[in-house]
């Protein structure tokens, strides 16, 4: 009865230290909440549809010309990126949004500091919405439908993509100007 007792108090401390698991260092910033709430938001920290939300703020502000509104819907867009954990994802992909991620994060950042300055916005929205098709690619839509729109004319004519909620074409790089310049190359 002894030998029974000290071999399953034996296999239970066993079990209880082969369950503690390290957790691997990201390179991505983590939330400085304690383990217990970290480990219920894991599952919500790689939100596409917040950052494609995000984005969508950015250029509906670029339609108008406003360069202060495309400021803040990027601060929110840079504050997003910045509680992202990406290590729900396999090695693969997380490697693949850490480039897009890093992408995103200086252009969201070059926005946001730029409001009087809407063509230097544009210039890395044009940069940001490259980023966005990435995503979308690697990691779907998260159930929004949205569009890829081309604008033939910006960049010198060397044109520019940008993502869209609506089919109707809205142009972000040229706004009031010339806001139905482009043509939607496909939906998402």
């Amino acid at each position: 009865m002894k030998n029974l007792i000290i071999t399953a108090l034996t296999g239970l401390s066993l079990l209880a230290c082969a369950d503690k698991k390290t957790k691997p260092e990201s390179n991505l910033p983590q939330s400085t909440k304690d383990k217990t709430e970290t480990k219920k938001e894991t599952k919500n920290l790689f939100s596409v549809k917040e950052i494609i939300n995000s984005y969508l703020s950015i250029k509906n502000a670029l339609t108008k010309d406003d360069g202060k509104a495309a400021a803040e819907a990027s601060k929110k867009l840079f504050e997003t990126l910045e509680t992202i954990n990406a290590d729900t994802l396999d090695k693969e992909k997380k490697s693949i949004f850490i480039d897009i991620y890093e992408s995103m994060r200086e252009n969201a950042e070059h926005i946001s500091t730029n409001a009087g300055n809407v063509e230097h916005q544009r210039e890395h929205f044009a940069l940001l919405s490259r980023d966005i098709n990435d995503l979308t690619d690697n990691f779907g839509t998260a159930g929004l439908k949205l569009y890829l729109d081309f604008c033939p004319m910006y960049n010198k004519q060397n044109g520019a993509i940008w993502v869209s909620e609506k089919k109707e074409i809205v142009n972000p790089y040229y706004g009031s100007k010339m806001s139905d310049c482009g043509s939607v190359k496909k939906a998402l």
